[in-house]
């Protein structure tokens, strides 16, 4: 069979990878670029919770395998470990990993089974529908096997290690589980009834969890708390929450200049169990949004997110939207881009061209030169639908734009070599 090449769907909007960067990296090594986009892109959105790592590592296989024919290598039998490991400590089960590389499996098999049905000569379809077939089989059984059998291990560490009652402790409060508060609090040692504020933490794997547990304690002793409770959640990950907070999550950027592999997010605060429920949901959802901004932030504040969390939840009619309202300004360039910006600050202070120039380091003709320029680009007069722009602008400065020069069919394409 010849060698079949995956093409990234280019219709969609860039999708941020859920594995680690060691991983897409290697991928990219042996497979090229196309293939490991085409697998970020495929496998995103599988899991509802946002969780992608395990879709994305099978999209992956699946790639390697295309592309070389042999066995999954070391480094994603050792991502399969570590995603498991984390699984395992979130309250997972089997059921739960193996139903997503189902879910995964079916999306791949048919993207790629479609576009094989495309190629034009009869015999060379029929040996790529073929070949595909049963190499994308090899990849997602071997994957599965793997995942099974760690599971096993993991589950038995887990239950025995001594952070496991008070994981499940947590978890029970997360998922609004019915428990005695006074017993829980006296196993977390931790006061729920008090006012709180919760952060998600994570960084790149392998940068160790008592690294994270001190990053975690220096950011919620600068926010003034006088208590903490720190739940490790895999290797890469961490839950933590703060008593009676009284300083601003602004203060915490500086305080990871020293990890740059670390990111946290960072809920409102909240009274007694409801408030620890809540802020830590805001601070997931705060994190979600933070994996898909197009911002370098490493702190990401819902406080700030919470608008694009609202607007954001239907996220093509988000990006249709965007797109409908900045017309030209929505091209994936430098110069929509710095158009963009100004356009926002512009609207941002209302209408102060002082203000813009001062803010973005311009002179005040530049100002007006882009202002002028934003409205020819987009082909409409700014007052056209002022709030309608003014939020299609924020969506885009949070989450980016894409506008492909090419709108190819929705089923990625194979190329025979």
């Amino acid at each position: 069979m010849a060698q079949l090449q995956l093409l990234p769907p280019h219709d969609e909007a860039h999708t941020a990878g859920a594995t680690s960067e060691a991983l897409r990296q290697e991928v990219t090594a042996h497979c090229g670029d196309d293939a490991t986009a085409w697998a970020v892109q495929t496998s995103a959105g599988l899991c509802p919770d946002g969780q992608d790592a395990l879709p994305e590592l099978v999209a992956l296989s699946v790639a390697y395998r295309l592309h070389r024919g042999t066995g999954l290598p070391a480094s994603v039998i050792a991502e399969a470990e570590s995603l498991v490991r984390t699984q395992v400590e979130r309250g997972c089960d089997l059921a739960h990993g193996l139903g997503l590389i189902r879910s995964a499996h079916g999306r791949i098999a048919s993207a790629v089974l479609a576009a094989c049905a495309r190629i034009e000569d009869p015999d060379e379809r029929t040996a790529a529908m073929t070949g595909t077939a049963s190499l994308v089989f090899d990849a997602v059984d071997e994957l599965s096997r793997v995942v099974s059998d760690r599971f096993a291990a993991e589950r038995e560490r887990w239950l025995a290690g001594p952070a496991a009652e008070q994981r499940a402790v947590v978890l029970s409060l997360v998922r609004g589980e019915s428990v005695d508060v006074e017993r829980a609090a006296r196993k977390l040692c931790y006061d729920l009834r008090q006012n709180h504020v919760a952060l998600v933490m994570w960084a790149e794997r392998g940068s160790g969890a008592q690294e994270l547990q001190k990053t975690a304690t220096r950011l919620l002793n600068r926010l003034g708390c006088r208590s903490t409770l720190l739940v490790p959640m895999g290797g890469d990950g961490l839950w933590a929450w703060g008593l009676r907070p009284n300083g601003d999550a602004e203060e915490l950027a500086p305080l990871l200049a020293a990890d740059p592999a670390v990111q946290v997010a960072v809920g409102l605060p909240g009274a007694g169990l409801a408030g620890f429920r809540t802020s830590h949901e805001q601070a997931m959802a705060a994190a979600q949004l933070g994996l898909r901004s197009a911002t370098n932030a490493r702190v990401h504040t819902y406080r700030e997110l919470e608008l694009g969390a609202l607007l954001a939840r239907d996220e093509q009619a988000a990006a249709d939207f965007v797109c409908r309202e900045l017309g030209g300004l929505g091209d994936d360039s430098p110069s929509a881009g710095a158009l963009r910006a100004t356009l926002k600050c512009y609207l941002d202070h209302d209408r102060s061209v002082a203000t813009v120039a001062q803010r973005l380091h311009i002179a005040k003709n530049t100002v007006l030169y882009r202002i002028k320029r934003a409205e020819q680009v987009r082909g409409r007069p700014l007052g056209d639908n002022r709030l309608q722009l003014h939020t299609a602008l924020y969506l885009a400065e949070t989450f980016g734009v894409s506008r492909p020069a090419v709108q190819p069919d929705a089923a990625p394409a194979v190329r025979t070599a």
